[in-house]
């Protein structure tokens, strides 16, 4: 892994504000700020076991020097910052709201706006290796949270132009968002892989389930490199089911590995492994620095290539508005 510059402190995952006074940018700045120190408990928010807040708590450091290690600038995130949405209370909100939350069941999400994680647990149940899904669920999402956040204003509202790889577009939707997913992913197996069982409170069900992996697929390595998703799940009966699956973005995985291979293969006196390739995607999620990464595709693709690749990774248009108006 290379050496890189360290880059400004942040307060916030917001890095930069364009389009703006000088005065007015660090206005919209203390605002992200205040976001981000202050986190107080939702209405449809459970309260933390002291075990989960000690996850956290131990997860967040684990996450900021992990993101330090491609480059990035971490945050300090805190328990405080994830939000666990507790389904009987969530019964009580509007059904406007309940519909906009429905898609996070079983997984979570970060809010750049508020600057804040939710985690929507199935059933409040994470099963007997749920710790360590859970940690994987909500390292994930802390990832995108130190990923590089830019914003904009127009016509006085405030607009989010960059968050890690997804450029925003009104016109062409969320450039690159497949390819956001695909290297937030991958390096949570990378994570998962080698800090997890750092934790304490993790570290009998981390071995337990390595352990597993080791007898069903002979190879840990060979289970990092092509990784499955091992999640045992309560059943109505009580009885718990083992199943393995794919990650998730397995697809969107799988593009940018032909886009990291083919880059490698036209640069081999550059780079002697898909890992080294990988490394650069990593770091420009982190520092917003594309432009290296961009060349490298187009070296590799040819003139143009990096815009197709961004159109061809698009997600929804306007996402933001995807956002429960009531968080807002």
């Amino acid at each position: 892994m290379g050496e890189y510059e360290p880059q400004p402190q942040r307060e916030s995952s917001v890095v930069k504000v364009t389009s703006v006074s000088p005065e007015r940018e660090t206005e919209i700045h203390e605002e992200f700020a205040h976001f981000f120190q202050e986190q107080p408990p939702e209405d449809f928010e459970r309260e933390k076991s002291p075990e989960e807040a000690e996850i956290f708590r131990r997860l967040g450091p684990e996450i900021a020097e992990f993101v330090g290690q491609y480059g990035g600038t971490p945050l300090k995130i805190q328990p405080e910052h994830v939000h666990i949405i507790d389904e009987q209370k969530l019964a009580a909100q509007p059904q406007k709201f309940r519909d906009a939350l429905a898609h996070m069941k079983g997984g979570a999400r970060f809010v750049p706006e508020l600057q804040s994680i939710y985690v929507y647990p199935e059933n409040n149940n994470w099963g007997p290796y749920g710790k360590v899904r859970m940690a994987e669920t909500v390292g994930h999402e802390m990832l995108h949270f130190n990923a590089y956040y830019s914003a904009m204003e127009k016509g006085g509202e405030l607009r989010f132009r960059r968050g890690g790889w997804v450029m925003l577009s009104e016109k062409y939707g969320d450039l690159f968002s497949d390819i956001d997913e695909a290297v937030v992913e991958e390096l949570t197996n990378r994570f998962s892989r080698d800090r997890l069982g750092n934790i304490p409170a993790l570290h009998a069900q981390y071995e337990e389930r390595e352990a597993l992996i080791q007898r069903i697929f002979q190879s840990r390595e060979k289970f990092y490199s092509d990784p499955a998703l091992v999640e045992t799940k309560q059943m109505p009966s009580g009885e718990y089911k083992t199943t393995i699956s794919s990650y998730p973005y397995r697809k969107e995985r799988k593009r940018l590995w032909e886009v990291i291979r083919g880059i490698r293969e036209a640069m081999p006196e550059k780079f002697s492994s898909d890992e080294e390739v990988f490394t650069e995607f990593a770091h420009a999620l982190f520092t917003g620095r594309v432009l290296n990464v961009a060349r490298m595709v187009e070296g590799a693709h040819g003139r143009g290539a990096f815009r197709a690749l961004g159109e061809a990774t698009r997600g929804k248009k306007n996402a933001q508005a995807e956002i429960p108006p009531t968080l807002l």
